[in-house]
């Protein structure tokens, strides 16, 4: 694969990402968000049952592991230590999150077009990753987004 076409893909799924990302609506956060929260009898999601979460998805996906090559490419952090006691826990009336911090295996750097003047410069930039483990008060079901 050439290497414009690969920095092209990288590039395209950072935009995507970010897109995403921009693209919530601040309404309902504002409305509806607590963080921090002390009281673990009203949580949707407590940082124990994130764990459970976690362990039980991870083995899913070990035994549903597949050898078939794959044409996509597929950014991963490798092996990481999650940091349980810096976690943050949060939700909404619907959904329970905890915004979990990680020490990955793999560090990416993004090279990012900046304006100056009347030429374009590339700035060099670290992708930060985490975790953030997601549950639904509706279907009670919790998984992991890296």
């Amino acid at each position: 694969m050439p290497v414009k076409t690969f920095i092209f893909k990288k590039f395209f799924w950072v935009f995507i990402i970010a897109f995403a990302l921009s693209s919530c609506s601040k309404e309902r956060l504002q409305d509806n968000y607590k963080t921090n929260l002390q009281d673990n009898e009203s949580l949707i999601l407590t940082v124990q049952e994130a764990i459970a979460a976690l362990e039980n998805y991870n083995l899913n996906c070990l035994t549903k592991a597949s050898d078939e090559p794959s044409d996509s490419i597929i950014l991963t952090a490798g092996d990481y230590i999650p940091y349980w006691d810096d976690a943050i826990v949060s939700q909404t009336d619907d959904l329970g999150c905890i915004n979990l911090p990680i020490n990955p295996e793999f560090k990416y750097i993004a090279f990012v077009p900046v304006k100056q003047n009347d030429s374009t410069a590339t700035c060099k930039v670290s992708v930060s990753q985490k975790m953030i483990i997601v549950k639904k008060a509706e279907s009670q079901k919790a998984r992991p987004y890296l």
